[in-house]
């Protein structure tokens, strides 16, 4: 709720659902206890910040007209659809109706349904796309249900779960190293019509952020991130306007890649850094083995 106002369908849903389970009146109170602790927390910030309890700052504009879009553009478009940026949520379709099957129907409805509340009260706000972000980042809250009940699916689907979340780090890779906003300030600076990124697939983050990767890299490796701190501290030296002056733009995202800062050499980060992505690549290979037996 403190994180986003639309939390506020969450406490609802989930006393809903405990008081169909028949939970005690007491147990089922707790989630609304916990939404109405929230509302009224984010109000007295709003009365403090904006001198109304319900302005929360950003343009209130929501109209059904905007639906359509909105739908089409968080779901499947190429700029911002959750399908394209996390394919493997395709599955959850089919996790629902097996858990469906298997007599957990209000589970599985409750978990559906917070995703559905969070998608319909995003797609009637004209700023549905949430602006200059990777992926539909207004569905974010909404996932970690839909995951869940994928991990529920049948052991014929674990290498098609495999497969698709290789894809969807595949997909999202170019933002291991690079600030995605890279691929936006260059389609500003070109004139590029904000739609044309969300509904062009020549022209979608997906596609074109791995040259804006590149060209960051490329930019990095020429620039000495020391020089990048001291020309920081000078106070003539506010926000750039242009990519080409970009502090940030001009190194890589990896916490190593800061080291010579401190007089380390970055060959110490990437070795740390691989270690620890082969400890991970062993847990998630003995996770899957232990899934599969």
């Amino acid at each position: 709720m403190l994180a986003k106002p639309t939390g506020i369908i969450i406490g609802p849903i989930l006393s809903l659902y405990l008081f169909v389970k028949r939970r005690s009146v007491h147990t089922a109170f707790f989630p609304l206890l916990g939404t109405t602790g929230g509302v009224i927390l984010y109000g007295f910030y709003n009365w403090i910040r904006f001198g109304h309890l319900l302005d929360f700052g950003a343009p209130r504009i929501f109209k059904l007209e905007f639906i359509p879009s909105g739908l089409l553009g968080l779901l499947v478009s190429p700029g911002m659809g959750l399908l394209w940026y996390s394919p493997v949520i395709i599955l959850s379709i089919i996790a629902f109706f097996e858990v469906v099957k298997s007599k957990r129907i209000l589970e599985a409805v409750t978990v559906v349904g917070i995703f559905l509340s969070y998608l319909m009260i995003y797609s009637i706000w004209n700023m549905w796309s949430g602006g200059w972000s990777w992926g539909p980042r207004f569905l974010l809250p909404s996932l970690p249900g839909l995951v869940a009940l994928i991990a529920l699916l049948d052991h014929k689907w674990k290498k098609i779960i495999l497969i698709l979340t290789l894809l969807g780090f595949v997909i999202n890779a170019p933002t291991l190293v690079s600030f995605y906003e890279r691929y936006y300030s260059e389609a500003y600076e070109k004139e590029i019509p904000f739609k044309k990124l969300l509904w062009s697939p020549s022209y979608s983050p997906i596609y074109r952020m791995w040259g804006a990767a590149y060209r960051q890299i490329k930019d990095a490796s020429e620039t000495d991130v020391r020089d990048l701190v001291r020309e920081a501290s000078l106070p003539e030296n506010g926000p750039s306007p242009t990519i080409a002056t970009s502090q940030a733009f001009r190194i890589v995202a990896l916490w190593w890649w800061m080291l010579p800062i401190v007089g380390i050499s970055r060959w110490v980060g990437v070795v740390c850094m691989f270690c620890l992505i082969g400890f991970g690549v062993c847990l998630l290979l003995k996770g899957y083995k232990s899934i599969l037996v």
